[in-house]
């Protein structure tokens, strides 16, 4: 079996806190792992994704932390599907973890030094649920009470952000393929954003596609997915002199797409002075393509500890790193 591709975001954001404690929040993780001990100490509950904790971290003296966390339901049943089943029909049967195991389902990947961090995260993992993650860590430490008053920012490139504010948008460019702009979306509640409203509008394009064709041809134009672009410009008719309500409407459109996070479309404005500005250039994320292992669903955490640390470095280089 291949290592098939995973289309990931590394997010940027700085830890904020109303009081600055005494220790960064690299310092104050660091503290509550050596304080707690194993990694089956660093265990926490959490509502929306069963029992997180940290299934390895490299911890080294000078050098920013680096952690990769991971969540799953210790307990629960996993459906198996038959093999080389003889009869016509198969009964679906439940099986169990392995003792002192759960199903992964869901991991974060992330970089500490002093407040900023860099993040990569799957399945349900989001940025605000690590933030979540840090604060029970820290919380389960009996570290001090203010140690966890914090929440994440995002840290944007002030550069970028004032030229975005000083010549609005004139056109926004979306880009995706069929296979990444759909391959998440069973079983997943569309929310309101852009981004989901053109991934429901390509998973349109993928069934007219798909509906003249027979089964085998279907099965063959699935795994092509990926080769088919789709390319949405969204522009006001006559450009700078444009109606300024519309102008209006596409600034905060494309403010609003700029802000998302989503690992699956590309995003692109031209401001009305023809300056193009990337999703990476304001929010300071990044579009990587990482790989996953050959035989399960993973991401290799030694890889992707090598992509954030690449990624820091270049933040040092350009100045933006704890500016």
């Amino acid at each position: 079996m291949s290592r098939r591709p995973a289309y990931k975001t590394i997010h940027f954001v700085r830890a904020s806190y109303i009081v600055e404690p005494a220790q960064p929040l690299d310092q104050l993780v660091r503290s509550a792992m050596r304080k707690l001990g194993g990694m089956g100490k660093t265990e926490v509950a959490m509502s929306t994704l069963g029992t997180a904790g940290i299934r390895h971290r490299r911890d080294k003296k000078n050098e920013p932390l680096l952690l990769a966390i991971g969540a799953g339901v210790p307990g629960e049943q996993m459906t198996t599907m038959g093999l080389q089943v003889e009869e016509e029909d198969d009964t679906d049967r439940g099986t169990l973890p392995p003792a002192n195991r759960a199903f992964k389902h869901s991991e974060a990947f992330v970089l500490i030094d002093e407040n900023e961090l860099l993040l990569i995260t799957e399945g349900s993992f989001r940025v605000s649920t690590v933030a979540v993650y840090l604060r029970l860590l820290i919380s389960k430490a009996c570290l001090k009470a203010g140690d966890v008053a914090f929440e994440f920012r995002k840290v944007t490139n002030q550069d970028q952000a004032t030229v975005l504010a000083e010549e609005g948008i004139k056109e926004l460019r979306l880009r995706t393929n069929m296979y990444r702009a759909t391959h998440e979306l069973n079983g997943v509640v569309a929310t309101g954003t852009v981004s989901a409203k053109l991934k429901a509008f390509v998973g349109g394009l993928k069934e007219l596609f798909a509906e003249d064709v027979d089964e085998a041809e279907r099965e063959l134009l699935a795994q092509h997915w990926g080769e088919v672009q789709v390319n949405t410009v969204i522009k006001a008719e006559g450009g700078s002199r444009a109606e300024e309500i519309v102008l209006e409407a596409m600034k905060s459109v494309g403010e609003e797409v700029l802000d998302e996070d989503d690992d699956n479309v590309d995003v692109t404005v031209i401001t009305k002075r023809g300056k193009e500005i990337h999703l990476g250039q304001v929010s300071s994320s990044q579009k990587i393509k990482l790989m996953r292992r050959e035989d399960a669903n993973d991401l290799v955490y030694t890889e992707v500890y090598a992509v954030l640390n690449e990624c820091r470095d270049d933040l040092v280089k350009h100045k933006l790193w704890q500016k």
